[in-house]
């Protein structure tokens, strides 16, 4: 396949590291002829202003893919009258992006031509989101999510630009709100404003959307300039129903035969995450406490206790590897899981603090790495003292009565070792939360929406897990985890933990057990 992209910017270059097997060559806005004549596939990595150009050199050329880059598609109107098939890809990520994986990209146009079909099957192998849209669809989306963006992120710096502070007294006085937006608005800023204003300018949709953002900002405005607290109420619960969702907690929620909080273990002492987990699981009973995961698990496995509530999975730092390795050697099984949002509080025996005085900060690795961007910029001088939870980090300022040591971890935690509270939401990422599996020795008459499984090959061979996502894929399921972990038998031999999913009580599994035990694989069942 012949590729020829018109334009030598990031873009272009991005694409083509995508396109993996094909020819590639660049041309500039001017030349390239007889290049552009031999191509199977024209990509458009120019911006749309460059239209008329782009139709002045195609024009008559047959037999080819036209691939557009554009962030808007209406502009592709005027490429019709080449008569040739066109792809619109919109990868929503910048040209400094290295990575696909989880990033979005939405496709559009003659997505069945052979080519687009290739095009697709390489964002997709490099774990890239894709979004199969239409033009008008995807312009009226662009129109909220990309041009509503940047122009509330241009009105707001132009608010700090004119207050008189300086930015790096808005970094010192930053709340977590505030550093989140930063980070967004310094990406909108850093680009020429000619592009934004192309986009904004062009898109034939946001002119509606801008009426009505207007319309809302002087709704909102009033009430707070009128401190009329009603309509405030009224105009913030309207627009906080996009974003409320139910709490997820529990993945089955049905349990006649919970067992008692005296018979449930977890990761103590009490005040950490899992506490908190377990108690919310439990229904506000308290559970018994284990120094660490792998002692919890340890005691399930030798019968002290019925049931552990372990961490298995943060949306930040991935796979507790503890949890994770124990549960292979022991044989447990998964009966249940819940999720929980974590926010995690800077804490001491003293609420103001001088920053530079701090020589210690004390957390679980796990809180310590969540939090690793907040604390180079706030105490790039203080000692990172992992503990083996964030609730005895707490339990150590509050016995050794450190005023140069803070402690990070909930806020209930804080309230229960009565330390004060520095900082709210530390984190550095939003949307931190953390998965909580429950684990017996025997499985439950339950039935979750997933299947753990831990699949041990005999011995190494090529292709194998080419041949097991084959196995699923034939099955039309999807897997949402895959990880490895050494087998202890030999070096580069690994034991693979997918997960499922699939309903417990599908027929399917068994079926598919089976087919992975033909290739010599053994199958531990790792879940009810």
């Amino acid at each position: 396949m012949k590729t020829v992209i018109i334009g030598k910017g990031g873009m272009g270059k991005s694409f083509a590291r995508t396109v993996s097997g094909a020819d590639i060559s660049y041309v500039g806005r001017e030349g390239g002829e007889t290049e552009l004549a031999d191509a199977d596939c024209i990509v458009i990595a120019t911006p749309p202003s460059s239209s008329d150009d782009i139709i002045r050199r195609l024009d008559g050329l047959t037999d080819k893919l036209l691939v557009v880059l554009w962030s808007y598609m209406g502009h592709g109107a005027k490429l019709t009258s080449l008569n040739l098939p066109i792809l619109y890809v919109h990868p929503m990520y910048g040209p400094d992006i290295t990575t696909l994986t989880s990033q979005n990209v939405i496709i559009a146009g003659e997505t069945e031509h052979k080519i687009a079909q290739h095009i697709r099957s390489r964002f997709e192998k490099l774990g890239a989101n894709i979004t199969l849209s239409n033009p008008k669809e995807h312009d009226e989306l662009m129109s909220l999510i990309q041009c509503l963006s940047q122009f509330n992120s241009i009105a707001f710096s132009m608010s700090l630009e004119q207050s008189g502070y300086s930015r790096e007294q808005f970094y010192n006085f930053a709340s977590v709100t505030f550093r989140l937006n930063r980070y967004a608005i310094e990406r909108i800023m850093s680009q020429k404003p000619e592009l934004w204003a192309e986009l904004q300018f062009e898109n034939e949709h946001f002119k509606t959307v801008l009426e009505q953002h207007q319309a809302n900002t002087k709704l909102l405005a009033d009430a707070v300039l009128n401190k009329d607290e009603e309509s405030f109420k009224q105009t913030f619960n309207k627009a906080a129903n996009l974003w409320r969702v139910p709490e997820a907690i529990v993945a089955n929620p049905v349990k006649q035969d919970v067992v008692n909080s005296s018979q449930t273990i977890t990761l103590g002492p009490a005040g950490t995450y899992s506490d908190q987990a377990s108690r919310q699981y439990l229904a506000g009973d308290t559970p018994s406490y284990a120094k660490t995961i792998q002692e919890a698990l340890l005691n399930v496995a030798n019968g002290s206790a019925e049931q552990a509530i372990v961490p298995f999975e943060n949306s930040i730092q991935g796979v507790v590897i503890e949890t994770l390795d124990t549960l292979h050697q022991q044989a447990l099984i998964v009966t249940d899981e819940l999720t929980l949002d974590i926010h995690h509080s800077l804490c001491g025996l003293e609420e103001s603090i001088d920053p530079a005085t701090i020589k210690t900060v004390y957390s679980h690795p796990q809180a310590l790495g969540q939090s690793r961007r907040y604390l180079r910029e706030h105490f790039p001088q203080a000692e990172l003292v992992p503990t083996t939870s964030t609730a005895a980090a707490m339990q150590i300022i509050s016995d050794q009565k450190d005023m140069q040591a803070l402690a990070i971890g909930p806020q209930f935690a804080a309230d229960m070792y009565k330390l004060k509270t520095i900082e709210r939401s530390i984190e550095d990422e939003a949307g931190n939360q953390t998965r909580f599996f429950v684990v017996a020795k025997e499985p439950k008459a339950v039935v979750l929406p997933f299947v753990f499984l831990a699949l041990m090959p005999s011995s190494d061979q090529p292709g194998l897990l080419h041949d097991l996502l084959t196995i699923f894929k034939q099955h039309g399921i999807n897997l949402s985890q895959i990880e490895s972990r050494p087998s202890r038998v030999k070096l580069g031999l690994y034991v693979f933990y997918i997960r499922l999913d699939l309903p417990s009580n599908d027929p399917r599994n068994e079926i598919i057990i089976k087919q992975i035990e033909a290739n010599k694989i053994e199958v531990m069942r790792m879940s009810s």
